[in-house]
């Protein structure tokens, strides 16, 4: 491992980023350096805007679109901010390009549509999962990583832990989404799965890791 990897990796440790961001991180520098071939501190300014120009404009590999997303190209050169600031020590933050993005703004359903909308799944599954992620305001990451523990039922609270910023909080707890997560309880972790050992609240409900349930849901998901 080449001294400037050691060095990206510890700070990008140091800095707490997101599991994911971190790998997404070390995949744009990767990229890059494979791109010129040489040692990325003697890749010059203006050939970075190139490989971004060129990351831009290259079609993904398994995918429709013609072109990456502005998010993706900025999210690429941040990491190259990243990482030319802690480990080379240069500051690229003022000339860095940055590609304007659409701002897209949410659908805001009625209390109407949203009781309809849960009324309206069948599956337990997805009905508790949807009533914890309304009455919290939580990500889905966050729903999908919930642990059995951060279920207080006596003080009727959910402590949700955000893996993407590390701020973790707590939300209340209403008794009809209790009672919606018992009777999930009851039918997917007595009924149908009661050998299965998992901290995870919410489990796969088929075969997803070949055959291993105890890890979380996965963001593919399907509804069965």
């Amino acid at each position: 491992m080449e001294d400037w990897e050691v060095k990206l990796i510890r700070e990008i440790t140091l800095k707490n980023l997101a599991p994911s961001t971190q790998k997404a991180y070390l995949a744009r520098i990767y990229r890059l350096v494979k791109f010129y071939d040489k040692h990325p501190k003697d890749i010059t300014f203006e050939e970075i805007k190139v490989f971004l120009h060129h990351f831009k404009n290259e079609k993904p590999l398994g995918r429709k679109a013609q072109k990456r997303s502005p998010n993706t190209v900025n999210g690429a050169a941040s990491a190259i901010l990243f990482f030319y600031h802690k480990v080379f020590g240069r500051n690229y933050s003022g000339e860095m390009p940055r590609m304007k993005c659409a701002i897209h703004w949410p659908i805001v359903l009625s209390r109407g549509e949203v009781k309809r909308m849960i009324e309206g799944l069948e599956n337990i599954l997805w009905k508790a999962i949807v009533m914890a992620l309304y009455s919290t305001g939580m990500r889905q990451s966050e729903a999908r990583n919930l642990k059995i523990q951060n279920i207080d039922s006596k003080r009727m609270v959910i402590y949700i832990r955000n893996y993407k910023s590390a701020n973790n909080r707590q939300a209340k707890l209403y008794p009809n989404v209790l009672e919606c997560l018992r009777s999930y309880w009851q039918k997917y972790r007595i009924e149908k799965n009661s050998h299965l050992q998992s901290d995870y609240l919410f489990i796969p409900n088929k075969n997803s890791y070949n055959g291993n349930l105890k890890k979380s849901l996965s963001h593919t998901s399907e509804k069965k």
